[in-house]
C-alpha cells in the first residue's frame, strides 16, 4: 500500500510540473487576460510604461502591457442568460496610446458610435428600453498624434541604413563599421519588428463584441374553447388553449385541474379534457400558466360549471341479490348537487305461491342529505326494489335490488353407521353437496379432528376421530351434525401364560410333570376365535379365557387365533414339552445336557433326539471333564503366581546389592 501511494505522489508531482511549465509559456505569449468582461469588466493593474534609470535604449526595452478599456454591467436577473430589462453599461478608456472605438447596436438595427481617448474617459448608457439582442462592439486603435510609447510607430519602417556617404568614406569607415557593431544594428531592427508584431497581436485581442439578450414581456394566453364559461355543461369539456411569445420563446406551458396537471409538448397550444364536476353549485377551477425562457410568467384562472352526473340514488339495508333469513328494512335515499325534479320508488313482490304484487312508496322525508323513504320486508318470497330520480338538468339515475327471504335451515343427513363405529379405515364415499337439501343453494363443510376433510380421502390413522359436518344455505341458516368413530389397525395380542406364576409361555419351553396354562387377549374387548392343541380344537372357554392343564409327558403344539371389533386378526403358535419328574442325577447333568444338545443340534422340539440313558452318561462325562479342567486351571494359575513372586524377590535382592 505504501509503495502504491509513493508512485501516485510521484505521478501527481510530474503532472503539476508539466502544467506549471505550460502555463508559464502560455502567459508569456498572451499577456492580456481576456473574457472577464462578462462578470465585471476588465480591471487589471498595468505596470508603468517606462522604467526610470534604465540604460537600455527605448527600442530595446520590453513592450509594456496595454491597459485598453474596461466594460462594466450587471449580471442577468432572468433565466438562461436573459435580462428582464436592459442593464446600465459603463465603458472606461484607460490607455493614452490608443483610442477606444465603440458601436452600440440596438435590437431594431439602430447604431450609436463613438470614440473614447485621453486619460480616464468613459461612456455611460442607462435607461435603455426594448426587447431583443443589444450589441456593443469595442476595439482599440493606436493614436496617430500622441506619442507612441510602445516602440516604433506602427506602419513606419525603421531606418536601419546609415545616410548616404561617399564611396571613399565608406571604404575608409568600413573597418570602423565592423568595429562599431554593424551586426548590432541589424539585430535592433529585427527586435523592433518583433515588438511591433507582438503589439499588433495584443491589439487584436482587445477587439470584442458584448451581447445582452433582453426579454421583459410576459407571454400572451388565449382561451380557444369553450367560448362561454357562464353556462352549465352536461358532459365533460375539452379545453383548448394557445400561447404566444415574440421574445425569448416559451419554456413551459401547463395547466392544472382537480389535482391533475397537463403540459404542452409543442409549447404553442394545449388541449385536455376536464372531467371534474361542480360541487354544491361551485365551479371547477382551471389554472393556466406559461413561462418563457427569460423567466417571465403569466397565469390565468378559468371557471367552468359542469354537472354530468345524475342524482345519487341509494337503496341501503339490502344487498344486491341478497338472501336473508331475517326481516329486512330497505331505505331509499336520493341526493343531488343542485335540485331534484322527480323521485319514484317501486316494490315488486313474488310470494312463495307465485302470486305477484306491486307497491309504490309515496311517503318521502326531506333531510339534510336529500330525500329519504323506508319500507319493511317481512314475508318470505322474492322482492325487487326499483328507485328512479331525475335532477333539474335532466340527468336520470336508476337503482334496483333483488332480495330473497328464506328462514328454513337446510336438512343435513349423514351416512348411516358412522357414529360409534370401529373401523380399520374410514372413507366418505358420498359427495358433500348430496348430504343436505334446501330451498336455496347450500355449502357443506366437513372437518375431521378440527381440520378440513374431503370425500375420497381414506383415514387410516389409529385412534379416536371426530367427524363434523356444517351446512349453510344462501340465507345464512345453519345445520350441524357430529359423529365419532375409532380407527383400529392393530391386531389383537394373544397371551399364553402359566396359571400360577403368570409368566409368559415361550416357544421351546420344557416343563416338568405338568403345565397349567391360560390363553387370553391383552385387550378384554378383543375375542379369541379358535384354540388348537396338537391339532385338536378346544372349546372350553369362559369369558374369553381358555384354561387347561397339560399333564401327559411329551411335546405340545398350541395354536390360537383372535380378532377385534375392527376386524383385525392375529395368530400365535408355540411348541412346548412336558417331561417326567427329574432325579438328582438329572438335575446335576442338566447344564451339561443342555450344552450337549446345543452342539449336537438338539433343540428339544418335537420330542427327544436321543435316549435318556445315553444322554445322561454323556452328560456325566462332560461334567467330570469340566471339573478336572477347572481344577487344572486353578493349579496352573496358583503356580504361576508363586513363580512370579519368587522372581520379584530375586530382582529386589540383586537391586539392593
Amino acid at each position: 500500500m505504501d509503495r502504491k501511494m509513493k508512485m501516485l505522489l510521484i505521478f501527481l508531482t510530474i503532472c503539476v510540473i508539466c502544467c506549471c511549465k505550460y502555463g508559464y509559456a502560455h502567459s508569456m505569449r498572451n499577456v492580456v487576460a481576456a473574457d472577464n468582461e462578462e462578470a465585471a469588466g476588465i480591471d487589471e493593474e498595468i505596470p508603468d510604461d517606462d522604467k526610470a534609470g534604465s540604460d537600455v535604449p527605448p527600442d530595446l526595452q520590453p513592450t509594456p502591457e496595454i491597459k485598453g478599456y474596461r466594460v462594466q454591467y450587471e449580471k442577468a436577473e432572468g433565466e438562461n442568460g436573459y435580462y428582464l430589462h436592459m442593464p446600465q453599461i459603463m465603458l472606461f478608456h484607460q490607455d493614452l496610446g490608443f483610442e477606444t472605438h465603440y458601436c452600440l447596436v440596438y435590437p431594431d438595427g439602430r447604431k450609436e458610435e463613438g470614440v473614447l481617448k485621453g486619460e480616464e474617459s468613459s461612456k455611460k448608457w442607462s435607461g435603455l428600453d426594448g426587447d431583443g439582442i443589444w450589441k456593443l462592439q469595442v476595439e482599440l486603435v493606436p493614436c496617430e498624434t500622441a506619442e507612441w510609447p510602445y516602440g516604433m510607430p506602427l506602419g513606419i519602417p525603421c531606418e536601419t541604413d546609415s545616410p548616404e556617404k561617399d564611396e571613399g568614406e565608406g571604404e575608409e569607415n568600413g573597418k570602423e563599421n565592423e568595429s562599431t557593431g554593424g551586426d548590432e544594428e541589424q539585430v535592433l531592427v529585427k527586435d523592433t519588428e518583433n515588438q511591433q508584431e507582438d503589439v499588433m497581436q495584443k491589439i487584436v485581442m482587445w477587439k470584442k463584441e458584448y451581447c445582452w439578450k433582453v426579454d421583459g414581456t410576459v407571454p400572451v394566453l388565449q382561451v380557444v374553447s369553450p367560448k362561454n364559461t357562464e353556462v352549465w355543461y352536461q358532459k365533460a369539456i375539452t379545453v383548448k388553449l394557445a400561447v404566444f411569445d415574440e421574445g425569448s420563446g416559451i419554456k413551459s406551458f401547463e395547466a392544472s385541474c382537480g389535482g391533475k396537471k397537463y403540459s404542452s409538448k409543442s409549447k404553442k397550444d394545449l388541449s385536455f379534457l376536464v372531467q371534474e364536476e361542480s360541487r354544491n353549485g361551485q365551479p371547477v377551477n382551471v389554472s393556466i400558466k406559461a413561462v418563457d425562457l427569460a423567466g417571465n410568467s403569466v397565469q390565468k384562472n378559468m371557471k367552468l360549471y359542469i354537472d354530468r352526473t345524475g342524482p345519487q340514488v341509494t337503496i341501503s339495508g339490502v344487498g344486491e341479490y341478497q338472501i336473508s333469513n331475517k326481516t329486512i328494512k330497505a331505505i331509499f335515499s336520493v341526493k343531488d348537487n343542485n335540485k331534484l325534479l322527480g323521485t319514484e320508488a317501486i316494490l315488486e313482490q313474488t310470494l312463495p305461491d307465485g302470486e305477484k304484487k306491486t307497491h309504490t312508496v309515496d311517503t318521502w322525508a326531506d333531510t339534510s342529505k336529500g330525500k329519504r323513504a323506508e319500507i319493511t320486508l317481512e314475508q318470505d318470497g322474492i322482492y325487487k326494489l326499483i328507485l328512479v330520480a331525475t335532477d333539474i338538468v335532466g340527468n336520470t339515475s336508476t337503482m334496483d335490488r333483488q332480495v330473497i327471504i328464506d328462514q328454513t335451515p337446510p336438512a343435513l343427513c349423514l351416512p348411516e353407521g358412522i357414529a360409534g363405529s370401529v373401523r380399520r379405515e374410514f372413507n366418505l364415499e358420498k359427495e358433500l353437496d348430496k348430504l343436505a337439501t334446501d330451498f336455496t343453494t347450500v355449502s357443506i363443510q366437513a372437518e375431521l379432528d378440527g381440520k378440513l376433510f374431503y370425500p375420497g380421502k381414506a383415514v387410516k390413522r389409529e385412534g379416536k376421530h371426530t367427524l363434523f359436518f356444517k351446512a349453510v344455505d344462501a340465507a345464512g341458516n345453519i345445520s350441524e351434525q357430529r359423529a365419532e368413530f375409532r380407527i383400529d389397525r392393530t391386531a389383537p395380542v394373544i397371551q399364553i401364560i402359566e396359571t400360577g406364576t403368570k409368566k409368559e409361555v415361550s416357544d421351546g419351553d420344557i416343563y416338568e410333570e405338568e403345565l397349567q396354562l391360560q390363553i387370553m387377549t391383552e385387550d378384554s374387548a378383543d375375542q379369541l376365535r379358535t384354540i388348537w392343541v396338537n391339532g385338536v380344537r378346544q372349546k372350553k372357554m369362559r369369558n374369553g379365557v381358555f384354561s387347561n392343564t397339560l399333564k401327559e409327558p411329551g411335546p405340545y403344539e398350541i395354536q390360537a387365533e383372535a380378532c377385534d371389533a375392527a376386524g383385525n386378526i392375529s395368530n400365535k403358535m408355540i411348541s412346548i414339552q412336558v417331561t417326567d419328574a427329574k432325579t438328582t442325577l438329572d438335575k446335576l447333568s442338566d447344564p451339561a445336557m443342555n450344552l450337549f444338545q446345543r452342539f449336537s443340534g438338539s433343540s428339544g422340539k418335537g420330542g427327544r433326539k436321543a435316549e435318556a440313558g445315553v444322554s445322561q452318561v454323556v452328560a456325566v462325562g462332560i461334567l467330570v471333564f469340566g471339573i478336572l479342567t477347572a481344577g487344572c486351571a486353578i493349579v496352573v494359575v496358583r503356580l504361576k503366581k508363586c513363580l512370579n513372586r519368587e522372581e520379584e524377590e530375586r530382582y529386589e535382592t540383586e537391586s539392593y546389592k
